[in-house]
């Protein structure tokens, strides 16, 4: 049997973790976008490890060649 003091602090220790969860989810929302770098193919093939995992913009002529886009 239950006592009615075991419940409440049960009770309490749910809300307060999903108010934890909450607040940690909510706060990531509001971190600044990346901005995208411009660049061009040449840059990149040189310092690949400089553009990895970052957004960017391939500055360039596109061009179709066999049926596929080339830049």
């Amino acid at each position: 049997m239950r006592t009615q003091g075991s419940a409440r602090a049960k009770t309490r220790v749910v809300v307060s973790a999903r108010a934890a969860f909450f607040a940690a989810f909510v706060s990531t929302g509001d971190a600044q976008l990346q901005t995208r770098r411009a660049t061009n193919l040449a840059a990149v093939l040189a310092y690949p490890g400089y553009y990895h995992g970052r957004p960017v913009l391939i500055v360039g002529k596109v061009a179709i060649d066999k049926d596929q886009f080339r830049v």
